[in-house]
């Protein structure tokens, strides 16, 4: 076994020298004059360092098996602490005040993460703004997810005119720290506007946690001329109660800054509280945004908890049932895969048109099989106190009073059906303070007698 063990080192260090090989010939590609032919070569090179990295990894896992046949688990924690030192890095986390976030975000892990010393050594000049991110300890073994982003992010994909054009490089050096470093399952989304109609404007980028759209950001190329600071606050329904801010970023071309959208319920007004920002032209820089990224992944956990415990829902979400998708957003959109369902709900939102406090149809598209509802409501908000609970029993009575002189009837009446209306409101927690009519929102009708 030890035998086999030496031949399987001995292959990835012959892999390693490979990948150097590759990494230097994608030095010559970055500095080159000629720089079509050579992003051309570059993206040759960045597919053989991938296989090679495929291959590392399968060498990688032959190794653990060999570690595990014959080494304790300390033994094979030092081999790749990265999961532990996470782990570690979360205890007594607290969601800082939106005045500490700043140093909050800025401040280095309990202990540096340990790299090989061949990526050490590549940053070891660029560590001024990130002072004990990394280190290089053969005692404590190496994190080789984290060794191979960094080597991603010393040479980023490359960016052309377009805002298209950079879509890699924010997702490799924005999105990807936070994904890198998190325990959680993050879901990210990009451009989610294309699914849903253009009065439904989503985001250009969504980080769902628990359902929770906690991170998003804005994104505008060096041909767009949007400001997307103000496009955080425009496409932003606050729906999140008493969660003290959202964690978010606008970027414009290679200059990305992070910030927080934080609501003040008095005034029905969120703000855009700008952190810290970062070029991410510059070497060092790209190096904070990922040390930013591991102290944001810690905060989203903690932020997707709290909201938990409040009951917050998100303002962006979507969900599939009954043969049909539902984007809920500044509008909710509902699209039917089946023609026959499409015309058979299309007959029922006809009939019901003039119900008090009933969902209604503000615009079809037969063509995609979609309807454009009104108003957009809360789902998780109930009746309470008393005076909003008869309030609600009454705007119900209503619905069902005039359903019942058309001969109609619900069939469904439950508490999952109603909703609490929030119309000509941008921001759904005053809705809540100021509105407090319930729509009742359609299940199956059906004819009475």
């Amino acid at each position: 076994m030890d035998t086999e063990f030496e031949e399987v080192k001995q292959e990835i260090r012959k892999v390693e020298q490979q990948i150097d090989a590759v990494e230097e010939q994608l030095t010559k590609a970055v500095t080159e004059a000629d720089v079509a032919y050579w992003r051309n070569k570059e993206e040759q090179l960045r597919e053989e360092k991938k296989q090679l990295r495929k291959k590392e990894e399968q060498l990688r896992e032959k190794e653990l098996l060999l570690l595990n046949a014959d080494t304790s688990a300390a033994q094979q924690d030092a081999l790749d602490p990265f999961r532990r030192l996470l782990v570690e890095a979360r205890v007594d986390v607290r969601i800082p005040e939106v005045t500490e976030l700043k140093g909050y975000l800025l401040h280095p892990p309990r202990m540096a993460f340990p790299v090989s010393h061949r990526r050490y050594f590549q940053w070891k000049s660029y560590l001024s703004k990130a002072d004990n991110f990394i280190c290089h300890d053969p005692a404590r073994g190496v994190c080789w997810n984290l060794d191979d982003h960094l080597g991603i992010v010393l040479r980023p994909p490359a960016t052309g005119s377009t805002e298209s054009s950079y879509h890699a490089y924010w997702d490799c050096l924005v999105t990807e720290p936070i994904s890198l470093f998190s325990l959680e399952t993050l879901v990210f989304d990009r451009d989610t506007s294309r699914f849903s109609s253009s009065e439904n404007k989503r985001p250009d980028k969504l980080g769902m946690v628990s359902r929770l759209a906690l991170w998003r950001g804005e994104e505008k190329g060096p041909d767009t001329e949007d400001d997307p600071k103000q496009e955080l606050v425009r496409k932003l329904i606050w729906t999140y109660g008493n969660l003290p801010y959202l964690l978010c970023y606008y970027a414009n071309a290679a200059i990305v800054t992070y910030c927080a959208l934080v609501h003040d319920a008095k005034r029905c007004k969120t703000e855009v509280v700008d952190l810290i920002t970062v070029n991410l032209s510059v070497v060092e820089d790209r190096l904070l945004a990922s040390l930013i990224g591991f102290n944001i992944s810690k905060l989203l956990m903690r932020l997707s908890e709290a909201g938990i415990v409040l009951g917050v829902e998100s303002d962006f979400y979507d969900y599939r049932t009954d043969g049909k998708t539902v984007f809920v957003g500044t509008g909710v959109d509902k699209i039917y895969r089946d023609k026959r369902t499409f015309e058979k709900v299309y007959q029922i939102y006809k009939s019901i048109k003039d119900c008090p406090n009933a969902e209604q149809v503000l615009k079809i598209n037969a063509a995609d099989r979609r309807f454009r509802m009104i108003p957009r409501c809360l789902v998780k908000s109930r009746a309470r106190p008393e005076d909003e609970l008869l309030k609600a029993l009454i705007n119900v009575a209503e619905a069902l009073v005039w359903l019942h002189g058309k001969n109609l009837m619900h069939r469904d009446i439950t508490w999952r059906n109603v909703l609490r209306n929030t119309s000509d409101k941008d921001d759904l927690s005053c809705g809540n303070e100021i509105l407090f009519a319930r729509i009742l929102r359609r299940a199956a009708f059906g004819i009475v007698g």
